[in-house]
């Protein structure tokens, strides 16, 4: 049985397997209560309750998003070993790079910012230890509530994606943001789903914001990533609990 945990306070990155998973509070200064994560056999649990909670920066709006990423994530230094990333956005386009998940999110609180996406970071080189202007961070909304995007929405988009072992025509609201400073864009599932088994093509999705990006030369930048979590929280948010249940596969 290969199993680990880690608990909040400790944010360090822990590899289990081809994955990394970290709690990972880049904005919270301060909060009282519990946060943990753990691996098993193939799966991934989250589970908080925290209350009492203080944001370093109210600018950056949400609180934390505890994750698990494949690949090489450039605010941490840390890649994956097998990984297939980080490639050039050239070869993701010709790739089969599919990317397999099956999830379930409990949300007690209906009024709690909470969202479970992926996040793809897409820079101008690989192994690089931050990311900035003329770079692109790209998310992947599955299920969301009293949360929206960074940007405003630029249009909709369909991507077929297999949910629940059926090939869907997914309908995808596409929200932008020209500078965070990095170029953002979010592909927003509508409808969100709560639990679902859901496949796809990483290339649809770098193809769908290959055509919305403002960037020069993204053909040749690379992609170094995938990440999967929940970004919690607003300035005002003082409590947050939640849970989560992951199975990841990426080839």
């Amino acid at each position: 049985m290969n199993c680990a945990t880690v608990k909040w306070p400790d944010q360090s990155p822990v590899q289990v397997g081809r994955y990394i998973m970290q709690i990972n509070m880049w904005n919270l200064k301060s909060a009282s209560g519990s946060a943990e994560m753990s691996y098993c056999d193939g799966a991934f649990t989250y589970s908080q309750d925290l209350v009492d909670i203080t944001e370093i920066n109210s600018r950056s709006w949400v609180a934390g998003y505890p994750e698990v990423w494949i690949g090489y994530k450039p605010w941490a230094g840390l890649g994956t070993p097998g990984s297939p990333l980080p490639l050039t956005v050239s070869d993701v386009l010709k790739s089969d790079i599919t990317i397999r998940v099956e999830y379930g999110v409990d949300v007690p609180d209906p009024s709690l910012p909470f969202d479970f996406a992926f996040d793809i970071w897409v820079t101008k080189t690989p192994n690089q230890r931050s990311v900035g202007p003329g770079e692109q961070e790209i998310m992947i909304w599955l299920y969301y509530q009293k949360l929206n995007p960074a940007g405003s929405q630029i249009g909709e988009v369909v991507i077929p994606i297999s949910v629940n072992g059926k090939l869907v025509d997914a309908a995808f609201k596409v929200y932008k943001r020209p500078s965070m400073p990095w170029e953002y864009i979010a592909f927003v599932l509508d409808p969100p789903l709560r639990s679902a088994s859901i496949s796809f093509k990483l290339a649809d999705f770098i193809k769908a914001a290959s055509n919305a990006t403002s960037l020069q030369n993204y053909n040749d930048m690379w992609v170094d990533d995938v990440e999967i979590g929940s970004e919690f929280g607003s300035p005002s948010t003082t409590a947050a609990a939640f849970k989560w249940t992951l199975k990841i596969e990426v080839g």
